[in-house]
């Protein structure tokens, strides 16, 4: 299924390719604890992260992003960005790559 990839390292906003299994959010973030959380700030979609970005990647050149509802919230390392239906599954991403371009702010 269709999925975004937001990467603060080379400042680049991706489609990419997830196969509805929770282990590869972990492969696609780089998320070296293997523990992720759901972010908001993209309308109608879910914003994966490492929930231990910032004590794994802080201080280094992996750069950051954040999101228009978490403007003080700043996420080290990738996002990934799906879409969860009325049944709370996660699907494909519906949004634009211009649409998360423009709601992304690199720090």
């Amino acid at each position: 299924m269709r999925a975004i990839l937001i990467d603060p390292s080379d400042q680049t906003i991706k489609e990419v390719e997830y196969d509805g299994d929770f282990r590869t959010i972990h492969d696609l973030i780089a998320a070296p604890s293997r523990m992720f959380e759901v972010v908001g700030g993209i309308p109608h979609h879910d914003c994966y992260v490492d929930e231990e970005g910032l004590l794994y990647h802080g201080g280094n050149p992996h750069g950051y992003f954040n999101l228009p509802n978490s403007e003080q919230q700043a996420y080290a390392g990738k996002g990934l960005v799906l879409k969860c239906d009325d049944e709370g599954e996660t699907i494909g991403a519906t949004v634009s790559l211009a649409e998360v371009q423009e709601l992304v702010r690199w720090i």
